[in-house]
């Protein structure tokens, strides 16, 4: 509960200084340390000469300012010193970017999400750029991704979600030989996922990558077989995951937050054990759902709901035997679930809801665990758990179903023999009999 801080002396430099989570105000204290940690307090303003303060032989250092009350913009002299890792998140600093604070040689962790930056990110990136880490989520950034980004050789995490970014999709990121994940979710993209002509050797795209969002956008077009195929570490749990020489220490602090499960989930901490996701939701794809897809025997979540899908379900889903939830919904898929899926032991979460799915819902395995909103929206699928049952089916606008057709014909055959063994004469009473009645009633009608 320290509400203030002294200003210590410059000649006793600290090698690791953490007051987080106080009730410190102001202005953030001219303290001298290699490793500072001022996460959740209540600071307000970040001197203009902070960083004139900190040590001059800071080779990794680490400052950490997330969730305080600053505001305005980011000093120029940040960059002043050795920062290797720099924490800004979940402030209300605003303002553009500066370049150099991307660009610069020294820095490998930059997360500045949850802040009210805005204006376009410098399409100047220098060639020295060291990033690792880059988070700009929840922001206000607009214009388009630059393509100088390709600069960052090293850059392991790009997370530019929920902002006013657009353009197409940044297809020259998948030449980044260690990106693991890229997030693109709640933007302005558009157009296709296609490959540009001429644009090198289309199976060496993306060889890390474990979790690709670009959910909320306006992509359209059908999703390109190729395009999963060049996901090796999803095929392949033996593909190693490259850091850039950062260890844990230096990313402490950096999280990924995604939507799976229906909720918003957040994984801190853990970057070199990312789970494998791909959310491609709430777009314009339209076209089958490329088999391919079945060889990424490492994914744990595929999220392709609220797009414009046709055709079946692959069958080949079934081979995703590590996935843990599958969500198909909202679409316009058709034919029965395959059978195949029913191998997914490890499927906990299922949404096939509002599609024209047909037929028996599959009844082994996980199955049995889904409820009706798992399947909800589909007109011809039956069984449990819904309450329709398969024993009836309505075909087209006919009434007759083609169970009852065979018991009518045997019927007809069953009477027609019993004409002939009572003989001609009997047969012949008995429709006498019939006109009888029938003109009885035809008198009484008309009475």
């Amino acid at each position: 509960m320290f509400t203030s801080v002294e200003d210590a002396p410059s000649v006793f430099p600290f090698g690791t200084i953490d007051f987080s989570f106080n009730k410190l105000k102001g202005a953030v204290p001219l303290v001298v340390a290699d490793f500072l940690d001022y996460s959740n307090n209540e600071f307000s303003e970040i001197p203009l000469n902070y960083t004139l303060n900190l040590s001059s032989n800071m080779q990794t250092g680490y400052l950490n300012l997330s969730s305080n009350m600053l505001t305005g913009e980011i000093p120029s002299s940040i960059c002043e010193v050795n920062i290797s890792t720099l924490d800004l998140s979940y402030n209300n600093l605003s303002g553009s970017i500066p370049s150099f604070i991307i660009g610069s040689r020294d820095m490998w962790v930059l997360s500045l999400r949850g802040n009210k930056f805005s204006g376009i990110l410098s399409h100047h990136i220098n060639r020295s750029c060291s990033l690792v880490i880059l988070d700009l989520n929840s922001n206000n950034l607009e214009g388009n991704l630059p393509r100088s980004l390709t600069n960052c050789k090293d850059l392991v995490f790009l997370d530019i979600g929920n902002n006013h970014i657009g353009g197409t999709f940044p297809i020259a990121l998948g030449k980044l030989p260690n990106l693991q994940v890229i997030i693109l979710r709640s933007n302005r993209f558009y157009g296709t996922l296609g490959f540009p002509p001429n644009f090198g050797k289309m199976n060496s795209l993306f060889p890390l990558l474990k979790i690709i969002d670009l959910s909320s956008n306006n992509f359209n077009g059908s999703l390109p077989p190729l395009w999963f195929k060049n996901f090796k570490s999803m095929q392949n749990s033996s593909s190693d995951a490259i850091l850039g020489g950062v260890s844990i220490f230096e990313i402490n602090g950096i999280s990924v937050t995604i939507m799976d499960k229906g909720a918003q989930m957040t994984l801190e901490n853990n970057l070199p054990n990312l789970m494998t996701l791909i959310d491609l939701s709430s777009n314009r794809f339209i076209g089958d759902i490329p088999e391919t897809i079945g060889e990424l025997k490492e994914i744990k979540a595929l999220n392709l709901s609220h797009n414009f899908f046709t055709g079946s379900i692959p069958n080949l889903l079934g081979h995703l035997m590590q996935i843990e939830s599958l969500y198909l919904s909202w679409n316009q898929l058709s034919g029965e679930i395959p059978q195949e899926l029913i191998s997914l032991t490890s499927l906990s979460v299922l949404n096939l809801s509002f599609n024209h799915l047909v037929g028996r819902i599959p009844q082994s395995n996980q199955f049995s665990t889904f409820q009706n909103s798992s399947f909800e929206g589909n007109p011809g699928l039956c069984g449990v758990p819904l309450s329709k049952l398969c024993n009836v089916q309505i075909l087209g606008n006919n009434s007759t179903s083609p169970s009852t057709k065979p018991a009518k014909k045997m019927t007809a055959i069953v009477l027609l023999c019993l004409f002939i063994g009572l003989g001609f004469g009997t047969g012949f009473g008995i429709a006498i009999v019939i006109l009888v009645i029938k003109r009885a009633r035809n008198a009484h009608a008309t009475r």
